[in-house]
């Protein structure tokens, strides 16, 4: 976000271009604001989208809102990419997906620190807002100095700290900054001693790991993210392709309190449950996407399902609005046939 030079509040919104080149100037707009990134949307031309930035010190604060799409960073978006930074998003309405080391389901307040050097996708199935405070890497690790802790990890908005930061975001919009009686530069450290607690008070939900556990656990945590459409996917496949022993992978997740079953079924569930909420997969069975997400069976993932979101999944995607009442019931009668 650094590309934006902002003397009090930058606004920008395809409002007034024409409708067959919104994407690309979008994006544009994106990379000259913030970093390279792609923006893909399934009726391009009812895309819409604006956004205000404020700089807020070292920090830049930026509000987007919008029509549904889908927006991320590959390689290509990574080899064109400059000065490395941090992003820390929260979305202020909607849930929506985050694919970054995690597949990641984020409700409104949860929020999730991004690496520019690393691949993100984010998929925003409705409406929404959200904020994106851009960080530079030295001026956070002078609060958090082992920020790869952070990355790519839900910070859930009803935790301790998680809260304070997700309150006191609510409050950090562009033109609060602008307006802002104290110097930014306080108002930015307010975001980096919150992010220092949150990183203490999650560190502590693991008392006995090493740093050493906690990197394999993520090396782990992004072949599953890669791999978990797999049937009968072992430890031992996924050892082999980290190029370590089975015994060291489980004992990193045993440091970390963890299971390789539980990783495994974690990815799966965040796999299907961005399938769920994607109109993209709006004709696909509920069979198929427990299938393609690596569920050996309908049942078990419906089991899973209820068991985790306290609905089925044709439930959760009526709730998601991606699917009709009807078409999900028709999807039930099929699945119920795959059985």
């Amino acid at each position: 976000m650094s590309g934006i030079g902002i003397a009090e509040v930058a606004r920008r919104s395809t409002r007034d271009l024409p409708a067959p080149h919104r994407l690309d100037v979008w994006a544009d707009v994106l990379t000259s604001a913030m970093i390279p990134v792609y923006v893909r949307a399934s009726n391009p031309r009812e895309f819409e989208a604006n956004m205000t930035a404020a700089a807020c010190g070292p920090l830049t604060v930026v509000l987007q809102s919008g029509t549904p799409h889908t927006c991320g960073r590959g390689r290509s978006e990574l080899a064109r990419s400059g000065q490395r930074q941090y992003h820390l998003m929260m979305s202020l309405k909607h849930t929506y997906h985050v694919s970054h080391r995690n597949d990641l389901r984020l409700a409104p307040g949860d929020l999730v620190l991004v690496d520019s050097d690393l691949i993100c996708g984010i998929d925003l199935m409705r409406r929404y807002e959200f904020l994106n405070i851009g960080i530079p890497v030295e001026w956070l690790r002078r609060w958090v100095p082992d920020v790869g802790f952070l990355v790519g990890r839900r910070i859930p908005g009803n935790s301790n700290w998680g809260a304070a930061l997700a309150a006191y975001l609510v409050q950090l919009l562009p033109e609060a900054v602008a307006n802002a009686p104290i110097p930014r530069s306080v108002l930015a450290d307010q975001v980096g001693a919150l992010l220092a607690l949150i990183a203490h008070e999650m560190s502590g939900q693991e008392p006995h790991s090493k740093p050493a556990e906690r990197s394999l656990r993520d090396r782990v945590s992004d072949c599953l993210a890669q791999r978990c459409h797999e049937h009968g996917l072992t430890a031992e496949a996924v050892a082999d392709s980290l190029g370590i022993s089975v015994r060291t992978l489980h004992r990193a997740l045993t440091g970390c309190q963890q299971t390789f079953a539980d990783q495994l079924l974690d990815a799966r569930m965040n796999c299907a449950l961005r399938m769920l909420e994607s109109k993209i997969f709006a004709r696909i069975t509920v069979g198929e996407i427990g299938r393609r997400a690596g569920f050996a069976d309908a049942s078990h993932f419906t089991r899973v399902v209820r068991r985790r979101m306290g609905v089925t999944p044709q439930q959760l995607r009526m709730r998601s609005g991606t699917v009709s009442s009807d078409t999900a019931a028709g999807h039930a009668a099929e699945s119920d046939g795959d059985q």
